[in-house]
């Protein structure tokens, strides 16, 4: 498959399989696939192709014995745009539990005076949900039904070019809304709770001598990596703890060059290699 590249942008990959998997950018491996990954970002430049490498085990190393390949969606992406959406749409969830945000989502709101086109709700509700964002699936977050039955209704005939669509926003105007809510959410976060400090740290439990095979569990070692290293390049602001020393020898025996970014992330403080145990078991 090839693909051109708007300036500027990223792609967002949505995958709908069974089982586990990882996917291969111009014949690099990028990033892990499974039932709760199916977002992938790309970011190079010249991406030209991907190849798929899929297994019918789940994610605890059970096999139904078939395996589905349901659908499949790109859609270029702003992904700094992309973050901050995603801060918004936390705080809209939060507010459900402290009204005192209200407010400070109100002056947000005001900040946001563009309509994206139709084309661009298709990408995003496609993407983001797959066939399911018409039956309001929770996977991800609730989409606005709006925009739901906007994507169901219109999308297809605008994408197929037999409806006219609005015209899409400026990239320019996008990045300068996007930058003036940043500051406000920076201002906004800069706050103490008493005086109590919460520590929050990712971590994956990967259970390096269990009731798979050892096969099975260098396959984890080398989704999980790829998938938190995609994490971070989507804009995603984390610090993750995996502990388990044989899972980085034997990361750095399958895929010297994952192992290569794993350190860069370790030597960024933003991925922590914790405990004593040699094997986690």
């Amino acid at each position: 498959m090839n693909f051109d590249r708007p300036r500027g942008l990223g792609w967002l990959l949505r995958l709908d399989v069974s089982g586990c998997g990882l996917i291969y950018v111009d014949g690099v491996l990028h990033h892990g696939v499974d039932d709760k990954h199916k977002l992938i970002p790309i970011f190079k430049d010249d991406f030209s192709s991907f190849r798929l490498e899929f297994i019918s085990r789940k994610l605890f190393g059970e096999s139904p014995f078939k395996f589905s390949f349901t659908s499949s969606s790109i859609a270029g992406v702003l992904f700094d745009v992309f973050s901050t959406s995603l801060s918004l749409l936390d705080l809209v969830n939060y507010a459900q539990r402290d009204s005192s945000i209200i407010d400070l989502l109100s002056r947000l709101a005001k900040k946001i005076t563009i309509t994206p086109s139709v084309s661009q709700v298709y990408a995003m509700a496609r993407t983001l949900y797959g066939f399911s964002f018409n039956d309001f699936s929770r996977e991800y977050r609730r989409i606005r039904w709006d925009y739901s039955y906007i994507a169901s209704v219109y999308g297809d005939r605008v994408v197929r070019g037999d409806l006219r669509d609005i015209p899409s926003p400026r990239i320019e105007d996008v990045r300068r809304i996007v930058n003036e809510i940043s500051c406000i959410l920076d201002d906004v976060g800069q706050f103490k709770v008493g005086v109590f400090e919460i520590f929050l740290f990712c971590h994956s439990h990967i259970d390096t001598a269990w009731l798979w095979p050892y096969s099975e569990t260098k396959r984890k070692i080398v989704r999980t990596f790829s998938t938190i290293n995609g994490l971070f390049k989507m804009g995603y602001n984390f610090t993750y703890v995996q502990s388990g020393a044989q899972n980085y020898r034997w990361l750095e025996n399958l895929n010297p060059e994952l192992f290569d970014e794993v350190r860069r992330l370790i030597d960024g403080f933003l991925l922590v290699e914790c405990g004593l145990n040699l094997i986690l078991n």
